[in-house]
């Protein structure tokens, strides 16, 4: 996995219950669509990890990716954050892309009930080439 030394200092993450599916997914992303674009958010803001008011399943979650599984849940997931925080954009992305995870790229949480789930790369994924941009947010 990525991030290893990060993920051993938190017990059951990635989570048990993960698995390694091939599936389609949709991120947030920059343009132009580079490696930068995925980069979990513990990784940018390592604080965020350290936090000791961050229970642990929710720093295992910002070890992981974001991704959702369709473009209506992921802009309009966007679009809620976008209402909380003016300048979203600057930290999550501009665009949405679209791509496919295969089976050895690494761990899938299940989805949420808003279509949100979690992806825990392995060491070798390179996920940058497996993903088009689909539209500005």
């Amino acid at each position: 996995m990525k991030y290893t030394n990060q993920l051993a200092g938190l017990s059951n993450c990635p989570p048990s219950n993960s698995a390694y599916l091939y599936k389609t997914a949709y991120r947030f992303v920059f343009e132009p669509l580079a490696a930068d674009s995925f980069i979990p958010q513990g990784i940018k803001s390592p604080s965020r990890i350290s936090n000791p008011n961050n229970p642990p399943d929710t720093r295992c979650s910002l070890l992981a990716l974001s991704m959702f599984i369709s473009e209506s849940t992921a802009v309009e997931r966007f679009q809620e954050l976008k209402k909380q925080f003016k300048n979203i954009e600057k930290s999550l992305g501009t665009h949405l892309a679209m791509g496919t995870l295969n089976a050895n790229d690494g761990l899938q949480y299940a989805a949420n009930a808003e279509g949100h789930f979690d992806f825990h790369e392995n060491a070798s994924a390179d996920l940058a080439p497996q993903f088009s941009i689909v539209k500005a947010l």
